[in-house]
């Protein structure tokens, strides 16, 4: 009785080994472990960013990447429930902080920014073209587009730097700036510098308004004297890709020079996006 029970045990065993196999071979299991991914309905709005900064002494300098994603809009998608990766990796900034805010919806999907704290660490450049995304219990890898980032190596000018226009803009704007040097010397304003596709413009593009008189930045640059300030209007050109949503954000930085040496100072970012003007 016993030995019969146990070679019973052992065809149901075999029996149920050979199901197994021909379940392997008949269906793809891929889709089945792929269905943990493929639930989670998000798209990002197609990126284009390029952020300049700096590294010197003390690695001082931060910068927000300004984003946005549309979802199903029965995902609850926070802060507090959702991790994030962007990638490649890489070892020149550190992600700091994110923070994700809802937008008005887009039609059909729900719309929520997401804003990303990076800190420089070393000189370099860097392109995140994609960003994983963990929340609700499911993760996901998403196209990003591309965000340009480039470390110069240099200090921060003690120039303190206010845009006066500050927002998310659907159509190209200047980029208007008032500039204040709280060293107790005197610098030498020399350029600003953004690198991007799709924002046109030259150094002759830089106005100065100084004494109440508006002038074109020399190649040579200007002098600030300590405690002076000056207005900066940067006449670019935003152009839009046609027939395409997307997300152009510009993080430029001001160049000046004391002592022989570049020094620099970060600019707040201005946003262009296309798909809600």
């Amino acid at each position: 009785m016993f030995h019969s029970s146990k070679r019973n045990l052992t065809l149901i065993v075999m029996f149920l080994s050979i199901c197994l196999v021909y379940f392997i071979q008949q269906y793809d299991l891929s889709s089945v472990f792929s269905q943990k991914e493929d639930n989670l309905n998000i798209q990002m709005v197609k990126n284009e960013g390029n952020y300049e900064s700096y590294i010197g002494s003390n690695p001082i300098d931060f910068f927000v990447l300004n984003l946005a994603f549309n979802h199903d809009s029965s995902l609850n998608i926070t802060t507090e429930n959702t991790v994030i990766e962007l990638l490649p990796k890489t070892n020149i900034v550190d992600l700091s902080k994110f923070r994700i805010k809802e937008n008005p919806p887009q039609r059909e999907m729900s719309q929520k920014a997401l804003y990303i704290d990076l800190q420089s660490r070393m000189v370099g450049t860097h392109t995140f073209n994609k960003i994983k995304i963990k929340t609700n219990g499911l993760e996901k890898v998403l196209d990003l587009g591309e965000l340009n980032v480039h470390i110069r190596k240099g200090e921060f000018s003690n120039l303190l730097v206010m845009s006066k226009e500050i927002g998310i803009f659907p159509v190209s704007q200047p980029l208007n700036l008032s500039v204040k040097n709280s060293n107790e010397h005197a610098v030498i304003i020399k350029d600003i510098v953004l690198n991007s596709h799709y924002i046109d413009f030259e150094k002759k593009d830089i106005q100065v308004v100084k004494n109440d008189q508006i002038q074109q930045m020399s190649e040579q640059g200007f002098k600030l004297e300590p405690d002076q300030t000056v207005d900066l209007s940067v006449n670019w050109k935003v152009n839009f890709p046609s027939n395409q949503k997307m997300n152009i954000e510009a993080r430029p930085i001001v160049v000046s020079e004391y002592n022989n040496e570049e020094q620099y100072a970060g600019i707040a970012n201005m946003v262009f996006r296309n798909d809600f003007k």
